[in-house]
This record gives C-alpha cells, sequence and structure tokens, in this order.
C-alpha cells in the first residue's frame, strides 16, 4: 500500500484515483502486483479482491489525514488551555472553563495566518512559508512516513494532493473549534469541502511549479516524522492578525531556487 499511497498522493485530485481516465487505478494496482510478484502475479479485474481492497484502503488514508489534524490541533488546544493547577481536574472540564479563550486562540490562528504559513503576514509584511505552519506539516509528515516503502516515483513524484488534503484537513480542524468547544465535522469526503479543496488548490498549483519550494516543505515536514515529546509545546507564541482577513491558503513572493547553503 505505500506504493499506491503516494500514487494517490501525486493526483490533482486523490478522490478520483482513476485520474480521470477509466480503468488508470486499476493499471496502477497491477504494475504494483508485477513488480512485487514477477512471472506470478495474476492478472487482475475490477472485481479482484485485491483490487477492491486496495480502493477500500485508499479511502481510509484519505480519512487519516482529518484524523492527524484533528489530534494535532487538540494537543495543541489541550497543552495551551487544558491544564490546571488542580491536577485532579480533568482537562475536558479546564477546557470548557477555557471555552472564551479557546475560541480567541482558533480565531486568531486562523484569520492571522499561522494555521498555513510559516511566517504570517502583518501590515507591514506579506506572509512567507505557504503550507510550512507547524500544523499542516504535521499533517502531511503523516503520509511522507506512510510512503518511505513506495516501491515506484509516480510521475514528478511531488505529492501535490497529499498536500491538498493535509491544509484542508487542517483547515476544516480549526472551524470544528471555532466556538471555542469542538463540534462534529462532517465525513471527509469531496462533496463536503469542495470550496475548500478548490481554494487550496490554487495555491498548491504554483507550487508545484517551483520544485525547489515543494521541496523545501517536504523537508521540513521530514522533521516532524518522528517527533519528539509535547511537540506541539514548542509552538511560537500566535502572532497579531493580518489586516487583510482570512483568506485561504496564498502564494509566496517570488523567489530564485535556493543555493547549495539555503536549508
Amino acid at each position: 500500500m505505500p506504493t499506491l499511497r503516494e500514487y494517490a498522493g501525486c493526483l490533482i485530485d486523490p478522490f478520483d484515483v482513476d485520474d480521470g481516465r477509466k480503468g488508470s487505478f486499476l493499471l496502477r494496482c497491477q504494475q504494483v502486483i508485477d513488480k512485487l510478484h514477477p512471472n506470478t502475479a495474476p492478472p487482475l479485474t475490477t472485481s479482484s479482491n485485491i483490487y477492491n481492497r486496495a480502493r477500500q484502503r485508499l479511502s481510509q488514508w484519505r480519512v487519516n489525514f482529518q484524523k492527524v489534524a484533528n489530534a494535532v490541533v487538540k494537543d495543541v488546544i489541550t497543552a495551551r488551555y487544558g491544564r490546571s493547577n488542580n491536577p485532579k481536574e480533568d482537562s475536558r472540564v479546564t477546557l470548557k472553563r477555557n471555552k472564551d479563550l479557546i475560541k480567541a486562540f482558533v480565531e486568531e490562528t486562523i484569520t492571522g495566518g499561522s494555521m498555513f504559513w510559516r511566517v504570517p503576514g502583518t501590515e507591514t509584511s506579506r506572509a512567507d512559508g505557504s503550507f510550512r505552519s507547524f500544523y499542516i506539516l504535521r499533517v502531511f509528515a503523516c503520509h511522507l512516513r506512510d510512503t518511505e516503502d513506495s516501491i515506484f516515483e509516480w510521475a514528478d513524484g511531488l505529492p501535490r494532493g497529499a498536500l491538498l488534503l493535509s491544509a484542508v484537513a487542517v483547515d476544516r480542524a480549526f472551524h470544528a473549534w471555532k466556538t471555542g468547544a469542538f463540534v462534529e465535522l462532517t465525513a471527509f469526503q469531496k462533496e463536503n469541502m469542495e470550496d475548500e479543496l478548490e481554494e487550496y488548490l490554487s495555491s498548491v498549483l504554483p507550487l508545484c511549479e517551483k520544485s525547489h519550494r515543494f521541496d523545501r516543505v517536504i523537508s521540513m515536514a521530514r522533521k516532524y516524522i518522528t517527533p519528539g515529546p509535547d511537540q506541539s509545546r514548542k509552538l511560537s507564541p500566535v502572532e497579531s492578525s493580518s489586516s487583510r482577513g482570512y483568506q485561504r491558503g496564498g502564494v509566496d513572493a517570488s523567489s530564485p531556487p535556493p543555493d547549495s547553503s539555503e536549508v
């Protein structure tokens, strides 16, 4: 499955594993089976158990983006607002008492840009580091971890679809806390988040055109594949909100490829 996860993660629309071409995913499954079992691999059909299990596993792979995003956001909120001086107090009670603080933090994280940018913009400076927020990198890292054993490299190898799902999942996870208390989300399915997918895709595609920037996102995400304890506590304080208001996604200011000394 790491190979098929990588394949799906490279698609512009990771919900369409046929990539707009009927039978395309069946062909990909056959290629993987042939590689793993040369000379003995059976011919696959759309009725084959292997094929249908692969489609099911990719459905679970997509849902996992939301599960991870929910956990990352909840961990940060709990670390900030779920601790009490009373060791006997349940964190859920503390979170409920701090509902207004959580609501303010979530609103600031969304509108201020730290949900998406490495360095949020201000009234006097542009935002920098699209898709390089702590939150998106942590979710994206799980995909990179789960595809490390892939036996193929598909197309140009850029996991555009996986980054898209990571950003959308983080966006939804923060909006689930917008009232100060977690509100259950709709299923992580295309029809439930078409607007979010379209808006973030408009930022993913320009990133793909400058592979050195995409490589930078991958490099930073890999640092979270084996995170240290209490990684959420290492977050810096949230910056003040940008006066431009909330807008999903964004594109970095133009820059040349980094030289060999740049991280």
